[in-house]
């Protein structure tokens, strides 16, 4: 008899214990989601040096932390093709943001789409040197939008676009460029430099050869002008001195 009461009471504080730890998770978990908001975004890039707790800042001042890194085809069905799957190997970096910081407690999803829309974007920033990462959120320039990644299906948690970082965007203009130049003809475009060097060669030289042609006759031009431009200069001074040589004859001279 003893021994079952013994095993009743046994199961009675086990249960116990188990009730508490389980009460004592909810209220965290309730504090923690009644005390900040989670917000979600995306990384076409290594994460490499962000990691879970790291900072989330406002134009500098902390007003969160991360609070999980994945991939989003663990969480979000992705279509099955190569878009999708390049849509499922984003980055998905899960981050609360404490509601003393949101306008309107984070409640008002109307006001924080209009940050959205008019650029807060999350920055990827440097540590010093330690090699460590932190999120930034701040707004991008008026072009921020194109550079927004594709998502083809509806996130959990208020979705703020990353911007890519200086070297994700040094990186895709080096493929931009590496593409338009992969399909250059090096070798026609060189011959076609060749040949206009070789008729503008070509050109000059006939005008050349026909300015030395021309030269005995140009010259002579060019003395019959000096010749009446003398004789206009001239006839100018006689003028000068006796108007009247305009109404007399050329006998009466």
């Amino acid at each position: 008899m003893n021994a079952s009461r013994a095993v009743r009471n046994g199961v009675f504080v086990a249960l116990a214990a188990v009730l508490a730890v389980a009460l004592l998770v909810a209220l965290g978990l309730f504090g923690r989601d009644r005390d900040s908001k989670r917000f979600e975004t995306y990384l076409e890039e290594s994460a490499q040096g962000l990691s879970q707790g790291a900072t989330v800042r406002f134009r500098g001042v902390p007003v969160g932390k991360v609070e999980s890194l994945s991939f989003a085809w663990s969480k979000y069905r992705v279509p099955k093709t190569d878009e999708g799957m390049r849509q499922g190997r984003y980055t998905r970096v899960v981050f609360t943001v404490r509601r003393e910081f949101l306008p309107d407690d984070g409640d008002d999803l109307a006001a924080l789409s209009r940050f959205v829309s008019h650029g807060l974007r999350v920055f990827i920033r440097n540590q010093g040197i330690t090699g460590l990462r932190y999120l930034d959120l701040d707004v991008a320039g008026p072009n921020a939008a194109s550079r927004d990644l594709p998502v083809s299906w509806k996130p959990e948690n208020f979705y703020i676009p990353a911007a890519p970082s200086l070297g994700k965007t040094f990186q895709s203009l080096l493929e931009s460029v590496g593409a338009q130049l992969s399909g250059v003809d090096f070798r026609a475009s060189l011959d076609h430099v060749a040949a206009l060097v070789s008729n503008a060669d070509a050109a000059v030289g006939a005008v050349r050869l026909a300015f030395e042609e021309q030269a005995p006759a140009f010259e002579q031009t060019m003395v019959s002008l000096r010749n009446a431009s003398d004789a206009l200069e001239s006839l100018a001074e006689r003028l000068r001195d006796d108007p009247g040589l305009l109404l007399r004859a050329p006998d009466d001279e």
